[in-house]
């Protein structure tokens, strides 16, 4: 059998007692192990409650007035404090009491000891911290491996993976490292076409986009691990009519640059409530997790006075089943027509 040992830290009570003849006649008996804490060796230096005081923290000097008190009211007390030592060392101790008392209820006595509790507390204090450690390294870790999935599937650098994360993190209100993990998770355990990628991606990224499964896929889905082509956000005047337009490929990282674009060109429009249009059909692949970040700019904006008609091209599906008004969508049009 091997030797187990418990490493936690010994509290050795230092105990006293009083006996209380009258309110000026109190006989004390202290351990030697309560002088010891107090940094002196037996009947050297103050004795009796003189002991106690001599040698608190200012601080806590109210704490001998409470527990005096509670002994008095036959309670029972215990707080903690701080002993100061002749050499300047403190020490965090627990001090605890129990009264003795006569039959008409008078005080006649009262014990009780003084716990040095510090090595308890620094032991707790520094496994707290390397708890805490554990876990900031443990949650680099996962980052820096999510980041390596981005960067592999996108082709993008480490920052601008980094900052991916942060993005779907406030999209979806989930903690940087949650979404980290779910990504390394499922990277490791994925099977299937890599054609998927972006679209397994993007439920990793932002789970929400599940919902997305049983609508169809827009236009250009399948070719979305060939060349992609950037997207490019234009603004233009169609017949007067404002044209907000995306054109290129839109996938989960692109859709980090190209949402907050639009959400800028739509506030900045001088008349929202004049008609207006969201031009996607120039786009050639809109990802689960583009269409939902697109979608949610888009509700947003038409949740004010907003005149705003969409021209999805082949996404219309799976903007309505993300949460746009099917009146609001179209599939392909000139804009003159959409408004």
């Amino acid at each position: 059998m091997s030797d187990l040992r418990d490493d936690r830290p010994t509290i050795r009570p230092a105990s006293w007692r009083v006996e209380v003849h009258s309110p000026n006649d109190l006989a004390w008996s202290i351990s030697p192990e309560l002088y010891a804490l107090h940094g002196l060796e037996p009947g050297r230096g103050p004795d009796g409650l003189d002991l106690f005081l001599a040698h608190i923290d200012p601080a806590d000097a109210d704490l001998a007035e409470r527990a005096a008190a509670a002994l008095q009211r036959g309670e029972a007390f215990a707080h903690r404090r701080r002993l100061v030592r002749p050499d300047g060392q403190a020490r965090d101790v627990l001090a605890v009491g129990l009264g003795e008392y006569d039959e008409a209820g008078t005080l006649v006595g009262a014990s009780g000891y003084l716990l040095d509790v510090g090595p308890m507390v620094q032991r707790a204090v520094a496994e707290e911290m390397t708890g805490q450690l554990d876990e900031v390294v443990e949650a680099r870790a996962i980052i820096e491996q999510a980041k390596g999935v981005l960067v592999v599937a996108y082709g993008i650098t480490a920052d601008h993976a980094f900052a991916l994360l942060g993005w779907y993190s406030q999209r979806t209100n989930t903690r940087v490292r949650a979404i980290a993990a779910r990504l390394v998770e499922g990277a490791t355990s994925r099977v299937g076409d890599p054609a998927d990628l972006d679209r397994i991606l993007s439920v990793l990224l932002d789970p929400r986009c599940a919902a997305l499964r049983d609508a169809p896929e827009g236009g250009g889905a399948q070719n979305w691990a060939a060349a992609r082509m950037p997207p490019v956000v234009t603004v233009r005047r169609h017949r007067g009519v404002p044209v907000i337009a995306v054109t290129g490929d839109v996938d989960a990282a692109r859709a980090a640059e190209v949402v907050p674009q639009l959400r800028d060109e739509l506030a900045a429009l001088p008349r929202p409530t004049q008609p207006h249009v969201l031009d996607l059909s120039g786009v050639g692949y809109l990802g689960p997790a583009a269409v939902m970040a697109v979608a949610g700019v888009a509700a947003k904006h038409l949740s004010t006075p907003a005149d705003l008609r969409i021209v999805a091209g082949g996404a219309r599906a799976q903007l309505v089943a993300a949460g746009l008004p099917r009146s609001r969508v179209v599939r392909r049009s000139g804009a003159s027509e959409s408004v």
